[in-house]
């Protein structure tokens, strides 16, 4: 991975998880370019290898099988990713947009996002057909049909729009699919040309024409598809054809957002580049596969991305130190193994073509090598040089790599002064974010008329995204604020920004920043003042001023009944994001990590007092049981705990049970395990009682006779998680600071705590 002592001097940001970026990855991974910043831009980390889908969807594959761990793959090469989708390019202020997000500025960029269905001239399409693309979406409206399907008393009739290899394929895999249906259902393809397969010879079309007659697969060609509905499709001469479901195989088109990028496009509106896959118009641009159009083009396949991966592995790095590019070479005819549905192949190059399951076998191989090549992590060679910055010297470092110590570490104020000025342009009017302050003089906050509470949390980066670890740091700050019942009002910031040239600092801080202070917009606090300092990760402070109630819950009388033991969420951040550091873990779990580390625990605190909670812990840096440890000596109690019931992350228990921990873990263990009783030690939840969570879920003490009310509310208010694990049993007169006082419950060690 890229050394992160060697300061960064340029941004390359990768736009789409496409055939060609998978190549750019690992060869970064394997040859990094000290020096470069590469980020990845994509929607779903979770890339399908298009040789493969026709497989996955007649029942061959799994979904893993069948597509590559982007996300596994950048932590590979050391970039940083951003898990959204890209919806704009100002390709002359060199800023790629992105959505519900400030745009990412880049030195260099790289288009690999692929192409959409042409269906935009087709009324209803977009809303009534089913694209082939994206393939998550494709794969659940199929399991959603076949599931509504295998009851049906009468026969369902199924449209595939588009006779070319990729519609062919996909109505063959559909009915070997479907056949085992008591009514399977019949199969029309529908192609607007007179000839399906038209880019392939005479014999494969012959070929295949004969196995789609022999599969009960209707052709109806030489007609266009003029609208789509509800209950079929009606073509241009009128015909009205119905269908249960209509699959949608066209030939591809450009992403709409390509429109207003400035960069010459061809008709179509694909991006014209030179054989060094360059932009005609913006050199600092590259593109390949789907969305290119070469100077001599080619058809919309895997092969040819596949192919031009290898040459932009090599031209952007070559790109970044001003080196003279490669050019890309697109061989006239490609082979292509085109699936008959069933575990056979024809084969298509030119005027050659052969049939047989042989083909098949030899495609499997060819398709399983490609992704078990993307899937490891090779080991790495020697890296290139480091790459120098264009602007100059990097700041304070002359000679171009040591930090500074002391004050001189620090940005100057002008700069981060110029970052909050574009940090008001992203605000907005129409929600206050900032309240900047005079820095000419010291800074100082009241408020007479509540009584104020501060909270200082810091965070070290753990999702490689600025923007997105700006919102997590956030919500842990607030946490304890919410455990607290009070309300955020004003946050200053201290982040730590790792050395790069200038305009990458800043860069890093302005996505920071506005992560920062769009969460605490949504908490109804406002980002004061911020201040950074060079370092060798990212890193965010957070100094919190809240509001507090004269009616304090922990002023509330203590209950003398057993109380529920109440958590809003699942716990296993920590280990989550250890196993994505060592990229172990998959990237639906990491997602979902990040998505749990990203909702507010506002509601979820407002509605735990509301259910009386007398005491109430952020899941924090010491783990679940040093919040339990906070609310039995709270509540002067003993508790019981049924690790059966403590909801966890996806992926939590396995990489936990395969040895993946945090340093932390291992301390809060040492430092938090009484003498149990009943300890359950080889139970899969055991090590996340000590997981250390960064923005955790909250625990809290609950009424016994409110606890099954507060857990539905929490439920239904969207911490659809939220679980009672177990119970405290008052003892006012306890020695609280005895440590034998958690009962812990497994599968087999008595009783499941019930809400």
């Amino acid at each position: 991975m890229n050394d992160r002592h060697i300061p960064q001097a340029l941004e390359l940001v990768l736009a789409g998880g496409g055939h060609a970026h998978v190549g750019v990855l690992r060869r970064l991974g394997r040859r990094p370019v000290p020096g470069l910043r590469v980020t990845v831009v994509c929607d779903e980390w979770q890339t399908p290898y298009s040789g493969m889908l026709p497989g996955l969807i007649a029942g061959h594959y799994r979904h893993e099988t069948t597509h590559i761990d982007l996300r596994r793959l950048a932590r590979f090469a050391g970039a940083a990713m951003v898990h959204a989708p890209v919806i704009g390019l100002d390709a002359d202020r060199r800023q790629l947009q992105i959505a519900d997000r400030p745009p990412l500025d880049y030195d260099l960029l790289s288009i690999n996002t692929g192409s959409t269905p042409a269906w935009r001239d087709v009324p209803g399409a977009a809303e009534h057909a089913i694209p082939v693309k994206p393939v998550v979406v494709l794969m659940q409206r199929l399991r959603e049909l076949s599931r509504r399907w295998g009851g049906a008393e009468t026969a369902q009739h199924i449209a595939v729009v588009g006779a070319g290899a990729g519609g062919v394929e996909l109505a063959l895999a559909l009915a070997y699919r479907l056949r085992g249906l008591p009514r399977p259902p019949t199969v029309t393809l529908y192609n607007r040309s007179k000839t399906i397969l038209s880019e392939h010879n005479r014999a494969v079309r012959r070929r295949f024409e004969t196995v789609l007659a022999a599969r009960g697969i209707r052709v109806i060609a030489g007609q266009a598809v003029a609208a789509v509905d509800a209950d079929g499709l009606t073509l241009a001469d009128g015909r009205r054809m119905d269908a249960e479901a209509v699959f949608w195989a066209t030939d591809a088109s450009a992403p709409p957002w390509l429109a207003e990028s400035a960069l010459a496009q061809d008709a179509q509106g694909f991006v014209r580049v030179r054989t060094t896959l360059q932009s005609v118009s913006h050199p600092q641009v590259f593109a390949a596969g789907d969305v290119a159009r070469l100077p001599e083009p080619r058809p919309k396949s895997g092969v040819y991305a596949v192919r031009a991966g290898a040459i932009l592995a090599e031209n952007l790095p070559r790109a970044a130190r001003g080196r003279r590019l490669k050019h890309f070479r697109a061989q006239t005819n490609a082979l292509a193994l085109i699936s008959t549905g069933d575990r056979c192949a024809i084969a298509s190059r030119g005027r050659f073509t052969v049939a047989g399951p042989w083909l098949w076998r030899l495609k499997d191989r060819i398709d399983r090598r490609f992704i078990a090549r993307h899937q490891g992590t090779a080991k790495t060679v020697e890296p290139e040089p480091a790459i120098e910055p264009i602007d100059g010297c990097l700041p304070g470092s002359p000679q171009g790599g040591h930090r500074d110590a002391g004050s001189a570490g620090a940005l100057p104020s002008a700069r981060i002064d110029r970052v909050f000025e574009r940090l008001a342009g992203h605000a907005g009017v129409d929600r206050p974010r900032l309240a900047r302050a005079d820095t000419s003089r010291p800074i100082a906050f009241c408020a007479p008329e509540h009584r104020v509470s501060a909270c200082v949390e810091r965070l070290t980066d753990l999702v490689g995204d600025p923007f997105v670890f700006g919102e997590i740091a956030v919500e842990h700050a607030l946490n304890p604020v919410y455990a607290a019942g009070a309300t955020p009002r004003i946050a200053t910031a201290q982040a730590a920004i790792p050395l790069a040239a200038a305009a990458l600092m800043d860069t890093t801080l302005f996505q920071l920043l506005a992560g920062t202070a769009d969460a605490l917009a949504r908490a109804g606090a406002v980002l004061a003042d911020g201040r950074a300092w060079e370092s060798v990760e990212l890193a965010l402070s957070l100094t919190v001023l809240a509001d507090c109630d004269d009616n304090q819950p922990h002023s509330w009388p203590m209950s003398t009944a057993p109380m529920g033991l109440v958590v809003t969420g699942p716990v296993g951040t920590g280990v989550v994001s250890a196993g994505d550091l060592r990229q172990r873990a998959e990237a639906a779990w990491v997602t979902g990590a990040i998505a749990a580390m990203r909702q507010s625990r506002q509601e979820a605190g407002r509605l735990l007092y509301a259910h009386g909670a007398r005491a109430v812990a952020a899941i924090s840096a010491g783990g679940f049981i040093e919040a339990l440890d906070r609310l039995r000596q709270a509540c002067r109690a003993t508790a019981t705990l049924g690790l059966d019931d403590l909801p966890c992350l996806a992926g939590a228990r396995v990489l936990a049970a395969t040895g993946i921990r945090t340093r932390l873990e291992a301390a809060n263990r040492r430092l938090y395990q009484p003498t149990f009783d009943g300890v359950p030690g080889d139970h899969p939840a055991w090590p996340l009682l000590f997981d250390p969570q960064s923005a955790g879920p909250l625990l809290a003490a609950v009424p016994g006779t409110a606890v099954r009310q507060c857990v539905a509310s929490l439920q239904q208010a969207g911490y659809r998680e939220a679980r009672c694990v177990g119970e405290l049993s008052p003892q006012p007169q306890a020695d609280t600071a005895d440590i034998r006082w958690l009962r812990v419950l497994g599968s087999d060690g008595g009783r499941r705590v019930q809400a």
